[in-house]
């Protein structure tokens, strides 16, 4: 949700406090850029807009586990924005301008295996590819319906 949303980590240290986008923060699977002397202090979301729609979700094997994959929506002045955990290394977003209803099947198709992906115990890259087809049309529909 940070990433999708254009969010920022602040972290402190003995050496002072530095801030840093989530796409910077986020370096890899579960890495990030923190150095070893460093707390996360705080993150910073920006506030909503009235006229923009978000929607949010995750798949996870039982409520409360790690997310298999979690998926975050913006829809705002005709543009939309999907931010994806769980297939690539890190979170990945991707924004689309005036996205035609019938156009976002081969959209979210070519999201879906650009972020590439990987097999685990949990579950297949395949299954993670179908759901981010999947559940990123609902969020995206989702939040362009809440739009204003």
């Amino acid at each position: 949700m940070l990433a999708t949303l254009g969010g920022s980590v602040v972290l402190r240290s003995v050496r002072g406090e530095r801030v840093l986008a989530a796409t910077e923060f986020q370096t890899g699977l579960l890495s990030t850029a923190r150095a070893s002397d460093e707390l996360i202090v705080g993150a910073r979301f920006p506030l909503a807009r009235a006229s923009e729609g978000v929607a949010f979700t995750e798949m996870a094997r039982r409520h409360g586990d790690f997310a298999i994959v979690g998926l975050a929506a913006i829809a705002r002045n005709g543009k939309l924005r999907l931010g994806v955990a769980g297939l690539a290394d890190r979170p990945t977003v991707r924004d689309w301008d005036g996205l035609a209803p019938g156009d976002m099947e081969d959209a979210l198709n070519d999201f879906a295996w650009a972020l590439g992906g990987r097999d685990d115990i949990h579950a297949t890259a395949h299954y993670r590819r179908d759901l981010v087809r999947r559940l990123g049309r609902v969020l995206l529909e989702e939040a362009a319906s809440c739009a204003k």
